[in-house]
């Protein structure tokens, strides 16, 4: 069992801990969302999420983003990692 911890991103704060219910444990009904400052820093992000997980929509610019993905990483939890087009 891990003590709580927290992991800074730029001006956000994410807090984590392990599950109290066992390794066994599913997750769903939910996805983190990152908002990264620039395109080359969601890459990074979205690359890193995804070693040894899987790919639910490629990194690509869409209409409302200059970069979005969507991934599962290695250990079940759902990312979406958004580069937001301002204006």
């Amino acid at each position: 069992m891990l003590s709580p911890r927290s992991l800074r991103i730029n001006n956000g704060e994410l807090m984590l801990s392990d599950s109290a219910f066992g390794p066994d444990v599913h997750y769903a009904g939910f996805t983190l969302v990152l908002d990264p400052s620039d395109v080359a820093e969601g890459q990074r992000w979205f690359d890193a999420l995804a070693v040894g997980g899987r790919i639910e929509m490629a990194w690509q610019e869409t209409f409302w983003a200059h970069g979005f993905g969507k991934v599962v990483d290695r250990f079940g939890v759902p990312w979406m990692i958004n580069v937001v087009k301002q204006g």
